[in-house]
């Protein structure tokens, strides 16, 4: 008897912990399901902040719902859900987003406010550098002089003006680099020096490849290099044009003329926004000379893949040692470059934009003054150098700006909202500050 009741006590025991043992998996579950609820309305605030920044449309943010556990999101501006968002208004209301996701029944509704503005463009400084080393990272700008590598002098050095911003991957070589390196600083030059880092590998290849097939092809054999760039009556004044690599080290290569010493200095006319896209790279000896049409909208964009010159150095160019060759540019404008209207530069190789002394002129031909007043480079290194000016002549200098704000800058922000830029078509068209204190999880019965 005592056994049989024994034996009914652990029974009733084991039932009941197996009771007890069901009921807490049961509350686990509902635990386990209310935190991936919270956690998949929280995500899919941030999915929706990435949708608006990325497509600047405010019903973006319901686009493939159901998704991951979110059942339904709205981004309100007053009582707009559905137009497009203007980055550049100072006065634009803030957004706000709400999310809300269900899990296994467990339900989660979170809000939270958003101030949009326009995001930092690559195109809007002067330099944009995405190397890091051993490559040739950064920026350099070249000391050379007639006493070949005597720095006592440096003409070409001083005359080296550049005014603007320059952001890179990676940190300069300090004494090769004007005017961030000791002892050598200039007043003249107010190029500052961004914090290193989050500038992005231009993306040339599958920019090149989306536009190649529709370009207007343009190359000159032979003789002076004249070009018009004529993009007035397509789409948003912008056309595409390319000069197809059929040999040697470079698509175009403007060489001067010998025995006779005939420096051609390439002439290009642009009218709209001409974006020039060279498979193979683009090399002058020549000065590259720019002019518009006095359109509000005449813009140059040279776009390139590298070259593949191994870069000898002509004997007659007194050089430094510091990554003279042309190895791995896709810009190389030996000639340096002028311009009456902005210019911007793009390549996966280097740029070059130098007065070198080729030689070939008695009085030298590196004695030439090139300004632009708005350009801009993005590419993973860039050389300057500029003219030499052993005489003391002001007339011979490099002058390169891009002010932190310009005239062209409403054209840039509209070519990357149309993807007509490298790294714009998967970029974003602008940025959602968090307003502070505006997170809430919505708990009205019947929220507005």
């Amino acid at each position: 008897m005592g056994v049989v009741m024994f034996i009914l006590v652990l029974t009733i025991l084991g039932l009941s912990l197996f009771s007890l043992t069901g009921y807490e998996a049961q509350f686990m579950q509902q635990s386990t399901d209310n935190a991936e609820s919270f956690q998949a309305a929280a995500g899919g605030l941030d999915r929706a902040r990435f949708a608006l920044a990325r497509v600047g449309d405010l019903s973006s943010v319901k686009e493939s719902l159901p998704l991951d556990g979110v059942v339904y999101a709205v981004a309100r501006r007053g009582n707009d859900t559905t137009g497009t968002i203007n980055w550049d208004d100072p006065n634009a209301p803030d957004i706000m987003i709400r999310v809300k996701a269900v899990q296994n029944g467990q339900t989660h509704f979170l809000e939270a406010m958003f101030n949009p503005s326009r995001a930092r463009s690559l195109y809007k400084r002067l330099f944009s550098l995405s190397a890091v080393k051993p490559d040739s990272a950064g920026l350099s700008v070249i000391r050379e002089d007639d006493a070949g590598e005597n720095y006592s002098i440096q003409h070409n050095y001083w005359e080296t003006w550049l005014y603007g911003e320059c952001r890179q991957n990676d940190d300069n070589v300090p004494e090769m680099i004007f005017p961030f390196g000791q002892p050598f600083q200039y007043q003249g030059a107010t190029l500052s020096l961004s914090p290193p880092g989050n500038v992005p590998t231009p993306d040339v290849n599958n920019f090149l490849n989306g536009h190649w097939a529709t370009a207007t092809e343009e190359d000159l054999p032979g003789g002076p290099k004249n070009f018009d760039l004529n993009a007035i009556s397509s789409p948003d004044s912008v056309a595409f044009f390319r000069t197809t690599w059929t040999g040697g080290d470079w698509s175009l290569d403007s060489p001067f003329v010998s025995p006779h010493n005939n420096k051609w200095d390439p002439q290009i006319t642009v009218h709209g926004t001409a974006i020039w896209m060279f498979d193979h790279g683009i090399r002058s000896e020549g000065t590259v000379k720019v002019s518009g049409s006095n359109n509000s909208n005449d813009l140059l964009v040279i776009v390139a893949k590298p070259g593949s010159d191994p870069g000898t150095l002509n004997s007659g160019d007194v050089a430094s040692n510091f990554h003279r060759s042309l190895a791995g540019a896709g810009i190389a404008l030996l000639g340096s470059i002028t311009s009456t209207i902005p210019v911007i530069l793009v390549s996966s190789g280097g740029v070059l934009l130098e007065n070198r002394d080729l030689g070939l002129f008695a009085n030298g031909d590196d004695k030439t003054s090139t300004t632009v007043d708005c350009l801009s480079v993005f590419a993973p290194y860039a050389r300057v150098m500029g003219p030499d000016n052993d005489a003391g002549n002001p007339a011979y200098r490099l002058v390169f700006t891009r002010n932190a704000t310009d005239p062209i800058d409403p054209r840039i922000d509209r070519l990357s909202d149309l993807g007509l830029l490298p790294n714009t078509a998967a970029g974003l068209k602008g940025k959602l500050g968090f307003v502070a204190g505006s997170w809430r999880e919505v708990n009205e019965t019947n929220p507005p």
